[in-house]
């Protein structure tokens, strides 16, 4: 498999949506007047990879995969926040004043930072530029 006759763009998708990017395989014409279009061989890690015409399409395919790819692990961080809320109100509602009631608000607080910081994680893959190399 190869590319020829101008440049070609490729979607490389991975399950990890940090890894996800558009390549660029250069197929400049060869010296005037050989008549030949030239053939480039395609790497091997472009092998099962989507070819497209344009950059902008490349890079909008790579987008909704890693839009698909975040969104249900974006649902499970924020459902998660959301019951750690309402345990913490619990507890402060229907439990009396205790040094076990405290210590168990503390750790579902100190817990919900963390989901919260894995949360910004995602939000913020969601929004990053897609590398094109």
């Amino acid at each position: 498999m190869g590319a020829s006759w101008g440049s070609k763009w490729y979607s490389v998708l991975d399950n990890d949506p940090a890894k996800c990017r558009v390549e660029m395989v250069d197929c400049r014409p060869g010296p005037i007047g050989t008549g030949d279009d030239p053939w480039v061989p395609l790497p091997d890690h472009l092998s099962g990879c989507q070819e497209f015409s344009s950059e902008a399409v490349a890079v909008s395919a790579v987008r909704a995969h890693v839009l698909s790819a975040t969104q249900e692990k974006i649902l499970e961080l924020v459902v998660a926040v959301e019951l750690l809320k309402l345990k913490m109100q619990r507890l402060r509602l229907l439990e009396p004043r205790s040094s076990v009631r405290d210590e168990e608000i503390l750790r579902l607080k100190l817990e919900a930072a963390e989901l919260t910081a894995e949360l910004k994680y995602w939000r913020d893959l969601r929004r990053a530029k897609i590398p094109v190399s």
